[in-house]
């Protein structure tokens, strides 16, 4: 792996809606995808020798645990997640980053719904910034 992002913000704040926009423009652009859309969505994409994986949820230290067993199962090198402003997921997300040798981002999302385009744009480039995606030209 190679780096953690954590989107943190208060409840209801659009977290899991702009993830699940990243999904939606991850399994456009890539090799191949798998998605689980159980409770929240955990999903996993491929780009040549790339792996992105995505959870939505993130409210408590047990369903941040149960990511950070996704994303090791999946062999990620980007992993994405929400996480709450409050609690023990920053530490404990941190701990998993120290102990993988991973760099860590915190990205704090706004309380405004109506932004959460705009965070999973600048998510999808950050997350997309290394991976050569090939443009069909069209005439």
């Amino acid at each position: 792996m190679k780096k953690i992002i954590a989107l943190s913000g208060k409840a209801e704040s659009g977290k899991t809606t702009t993830l699940n926009i990243l999904i939606n423009l991850l399994s456009i652009v890539s090799d191949s995808f798998e998605i689980s859309r159980e409770y929240d969505s955990m999903a996993t994409f491929s780009f040549n020798d790339t792996r992105i994986s995505v959870c939505t949820s993130g409210d408590t230290g047990d369903i941040l645990q149960k990511n950070i067993d996704y994303f090791e199962e999946q062999k990620c090198d980007v992993c994405v997640s929400a996480i709450r402003t409050k609690g023990a997921g920053w530490n404990l997300y941190k701990e998993f980053a120290k102990k993988n040798n991973l760099e860590i981002l915190r990205i704090s999302k706004d309380d405004d719904k109506t932004s959460c385009r705009l965070y999973a744009a600048k998510l999808f480039q950050m997350v997309t910034s290394e991976i050569d995606i090939e443009v069909i030209e069209v005439n």
